[in-house]
């Protein structure tokens, strides 16, 4: 029971000892609209893997957070890692994380700072397995 006054000479009891006259008003208002979710572009970048059952379990994780692309494997050691049995087994329904994964083989190592600077006399080389 509300009672929204200290003062109980402004209520009156009834038979049952609830308060029958209160001045309390209670307002809940519910908003129900939908607002649509902020999206990001997130990568999910896994190097050299090695076991297909982890790459699955990456999908399955990125699926439960709700993420349904962004899966790229580089340079795995396998490179038809996202068709074998286990890493489909290890999915356990995610195969559409799979299905729109993408692997790159090679990766251009010449990215790093040393690589930008113009004095460097540096060399880079990148393999594919």
């Amino acid at each position: 029971n509300i009672n929204s006054n200290d003062n109980d000479s402004n209520s009156n009891d009834n038979d049952n000892g609830n308060i029958a006259d209160t001045n309390t008003n209670i307002n809940i208002n519910i908003n129900t609209d939908v607002v649509p979710p902020f999206r990001v572009e997130t990568k999910f970048v896994l190097l050299e893997t090695k076991h297909p059952g982890n790459v699955g379990a990456a999908a399955r994780s990125m699926k439960t957070m709700g993420f349904t692309d962004g899966l790229v494997l580089v340079r795995p050691s396998d490179e038809r890692v996202l068709g074998r049995k286990k890493c489909k087994e290890a999915a356990s329904g995610a195969l559409d994380v799979l299905r729109d994964a993408f692997v790159v083989v090679g990766v251009d190592d010449d990215t790093s700072d040393d690589a930008s600077n113009s004095n460097s006399n540096s060399t880079s080389t990148s393999t594919s397995t």
